[in-house]
């Protein structure tokens, strides 16, 4: 029989279970059918147990623990893919689950690494190591929004925090960051009230306090006040109304041929029925089937349901694949382009920020001879990020996981959007957590930009998302449905639109700051 780990390794790696577990746990979430109810509370203190068993670690055991945590929290927040690429990649159970698995590991290396150079600084260089951890946590976040191959920041700390609504306020100025920048102080600061509890010396804990107090009330204060005059703004501006068409066509019928008379079918009765009602009809991504030519001008409009013309109005914002033909080889594009109620296209976007391994394979010519990988689909992504002109108004269309992305939002308004619509199709995880994660990342990006938010999904969440980060309506996931409703269209720019990730790049120069003070003048004292 081997040795059995020592009681004192067996209660740190249950400390870094426990917190990955809470932080897990955090995010929307279903398993095996089962919806848990909101627990995003808990990545106010999910984090503690990491933090007290860090506290005077070495920088590679922070590394080690936080790895330890950050692997278990991705797993739980993720683990849908396997369901994407097991059912629709046709990916056999192993290779999917070790898909999961590295995908894990490497996202992993960035709460690891914020760690351990939390710990660097604070045992090397000095200062308080809860600031080392927020600012440090903070910046390895916001690399994750760009590697690898163009980035992944799925389950990130504000992503839990979507629903509480006075507290996500502040992303119209520090974006998503300053939100997860207080999660990670708050939970360092009562690490530090619990060590300070056990006997623990701490210094300068009643600045702490009176800091971290500050940090919340300012916070809560601002999140209260911006409720009230967005409120007001929403209530003042112009209104579109919208109908969007959630058809619950299962994944494994979308590409069937002998299918889509049926799907169509769906689409034009949906269609019909909301025409006298509605100025803009909103259809979900991909579900026109066939490709259409990249200089098409018209589509058919009895295959979009409409019968009745208020002039030019239901306008249709269509999901479809664009192609052209370029030295013989045919390119495609994920597109989606507005319609008039005459079948006129009105204008086209192509998706800037393509899916790596789904819509393309990044180093393909390397990465050939795997089949799987060879069989993914060979998108070429766009290269405008102009909206598109609704009469006088400009509407934003983000296709599948743009909206993860806050540079893409950005600049969308800086090209004047007034309204964004993300459409998707989230039928690929099946009745896992993964389409209410995905909806918080549209409730970000709508208090950040100061933007109404239309999410028109295949099989759910369908929703409207006011500028307050509010989810308004929604659809049953699963169901087949029809939502109607007023959308505010709003103008002028939030500090975050027009500075971007400043707060970012403050931390970075509180970092840059702190090495020239201790090395220049510290040293001359």
């Amino acid at each position: 029989m081997g040795e059995s780990f020592p009681p004192d390794i067996m209660k740190k790696w249950g400390l870094a279970v426990l917190s990955g577990l809470l932080i897990g746990l955090s995010f929307p979430a279903i398993f095996f059918g089962v919806p848990l109810p909101p627990l995003g509370f808990l990545s106010w203190v999910g984090l503690v147990p990491l933090f007290i068993l860090i506290h005077n670690a070495s920088p590679k055991e922070a590394f080690r623990y936080g790895y330890i945590t950050a692997l278990i929290y991705f797993l739980l927040s993720t683990y849908w893919l396997f369901y994407a690429l097991n059912n629709y990649g046709h990916v056999a159970p192993l290779p999917s689950a070790a898909t999961v698995l590295l995908l894990s590991l490497y996202l992993s290396l960035h709460p690891a690494f914020a760690l351990f150079f939390a710990r660097l600084f604070a045992k090397k260089w000095g200062g308080e190591q809860m600031v080392w951890l927020a600012v440090f946590w903070t910046i390895f976040e916001w690399g994750r929004n760009y590697l690898p191959v163009g980035g992944y920041p799925w389950s990130n700390l504000a992503m839990t925090q979507a629903d509480f609504l006075p507290l996500i306020q502040i992303a119209d100025i520090t974006g998503a960051y300053g939100i997860m920048f207080l999660v990670v102080w708050f939970n360092a600061f009562l690490a530090e009230i619990f060590l300070h509890w056990r006997g623990k010396k701490i210094a300068n804990l009643q600045s702490k306090i009176i800091v971290t107090a500050l940090l919340l009330l300012t916070t809560l204060s601002y999140g209260f006040y911006r409720l009230h005059t967005e409120q007001q703004k929403i209530a003042r501006a112009t209104h579109l109304n919208v109908g969007l068409i959630q058809p619950n066509i299962p994944q494994e019928e979308k590409w069937d041929d002998t299918k889509i008379a049926k799907q169509r079918a769906i689409f034009k009765e949906a269609a019909a029925s909301l025409q006298n009602s509605v100025d803009l009809i909103i259809w979900p991504e991909a579900s026109w089937i066939e490709p259409v030519p990249l200089d098409a001008t018209r589509v058919p409009p009895e295959e979009l349901g409409i019968t009745a013309h208020r002039g030019p109005i239901p306008f249709t914002l269509l999901g479809l694949d664009f192609y052209a033909i370029k030295n013989g080889n045919e390119r495609y594009f994920n597109s989606a382009a507005l319609v008039n109620s005459y079948g006129n296209i009105l204008g086209k976007y192509n998706k800037v920020h393509l899916v790596p391994f789904g819509e393309y394979v990044p180093l393909g010519k390397i990465l050939s001879f795997i089949g799987p990988v060879a069989a993914v689909g060979d998108f070429e992504a766009g290269t405008s990020l102009m909206p598109l002109n609704l009469e006088t108004w400009k509407i934003a269309p983000l296709i599948c996981f743009e909206d993860v992305f806050p540079e893409i939002s950005r600049a969308m308004v800086k090209n004047g959007a007034n309204l964004f619509i993300n459409i998707s199709n989230d039928a690929w995880y099946g009745l896992s957590g993964a389409a209410y994660e995905h909806a918080t990342l549209s409730q970000l990006r709508a208090v950040e930009t100061r933007r109404s938010v239309v999410r028109g999904t295949n099989t759910g969440l369908t929703t409207i998302i006011d500028s307050t980060g509010k989810q308004v309506v929604s659809s049953p996931i699963f169901e087949r449905s029809v939502l109607v409703h007023q959308v505010s269209l709003l103008t002028g720019q939030t500090i975050y639109t027009r500075l971007g990730d400043w707060f970012v790049l403050a931390c970075f120069i509180y970092v840059v700051w702190h090495l020239l003070y201790r090395k220049y003048v510290l040293k001359r004292t």
